[in-house]
């Protein structure tokens, strides 16, 4: 997971996440006992400490005998006399999961108590296993461990609709990956992956939301294009864009395009905030003169001015056509109004 920056001018420009393909893992904690270990000490662990060797278990996976001896050594661990139902095949596969098929760059998600937090980090070690005599009485008693750097954390309530799923495995560890790309727009509003841009817009009204306010987000950027008579390649991109909406309040509106749709939302999304600002100044009785001067797009030599016109040629266009500036003040609005969290803002 890397960054890059996108500028619009010398003194602006956007921070865009880099995702490369993974794995994506949610770990228990112990319903929530080592949460907090965790988190403070960037790790996670798995139990069963009496099984260490890597190698065994790898050849568990394609030697029936090994398979066989690993069966039998913990259905013999876990027996205690009573009638509990003991599956040594699903701790098979949970030791499977942590020792062998984690990897470094892969991203795992722990769960506090009752789950009302949800972090998210990077996996950052291979196994390690520590000796327990270093370890503390009161602390996680797990003796294989990976060392994970903490990215965020996001309260249940804030969490993508789409991740309740995945939490609530009963699992020790869960293969989530089936998730990643709600998992993704949880760590980033703005990313790009395989080629593709992915820009996320979150609602945080808790209002109804009305047709009318969300048409301007829905339509707005492709219909300012076609107004100001921007070239056709770029209203075609705009117009390609895949969207993804949750029509639940609040919740998130995704843009998914190609690297040039991207500038040039982003380059929109500037002149919006530029107005939202100027009204912002003026309720409260300020003045503010803006004057943007764009000079290009780059991002390290991956985006390139499209169809061979500068920005400042955009901007110009979008000036100069008073229903292009109309639906940006509509955009403006339609923000406000449901008060959206643009992808230029800090994530709660």
């Amino acid at each position: 997971m890397s960054t890059s920056h996108l500028f619009l001018s010398d003194n602006i420009y956007f921070t865009i996440d880099e995702f490369s393909d993974r794995k994506y893992w949610f770990v228990r904690t112990n319903s929530g006992e080592y949460y907090t270990e965790y988190f403070n000490e960037g790790f996670i662990a798995v139990g069963l400490n009496e099984f260490k060797d890597t190698e065994f278990i790898t050849k568990a996976e394609s030697d029936p005998s090994y398979k066989r001896a690993l069966y039998e050594k913990i259905k013999a661990m876990l027996t205690d006399g009573t009638d509990k139902i003991i599956k040594p095949g699903l701790i098979i596969n949970q030791l499977k999961r942590f020792m062998i098929e984690m990897s470094i760059g892969d991203i795992v998600l722990i769960p506090s108590e009752n789950s009302q937090y949800i972090s998210f980090g990077e996996i950052t070690s291979d196994v390690e296993v520590i000796d327990e005599s270093l370890i503390d009485d009161d602390a996680c008693s797990y003796t294989k461990r990976r060392k994970v750097r903490w990215i965020k954390t996001i309260k249940k309530e804030n969490l993508d609709p789409y991740l309740f799923k995945a939490i609530y495995s009963h699992h020790m560890i869960t293969d989530v990956t089936e998730a990643s790309h709600f998992i993704n727009r949880s760590l980033s509003n703005l990313y790009v992956k395989n080629n593709k841009a992915y820009i996320t817009f979150n609602v945080r009204t808790t209002n109804a939301i009305h047709a009318q306010d969300l048409k301007p987000l829905l339509y707005g950027f492709s219909d300012i294009a076609e107004q100001a008579d921007f070239p056709a390649d770029i209203i075609k991109d705009l117009k390609g864009m895949e969207l993804k909406i949750n029509v639940q309040s609040p919740g998130p509106i995704e843009y998914i395009c190609s690297y040039s749709g991207l500038g040039i939302i982003l380059f929109i999304l500037f002149l919006v905030q530029c107005y939202r600002s100027t009204e912002r100044a003026m309720k409260q009785g300020g003045e503010v003169d803006i004057s943007i001067g764009l000079k290009g797009l780059s991002l390290k030599q991956k985006f390139n001015p499209p169809s061979n016109i500068s920005y400042d040629e955009l901007e110009k266009k979008i000036k100069e056509d008073p229903k292009a500036l109309d639906i940006l003040k509509e955009i403006a609005n339609a923000i406000n109004t449901l008060e959206v969290q643009t992808p230029t803002e800090k994530r709660d």
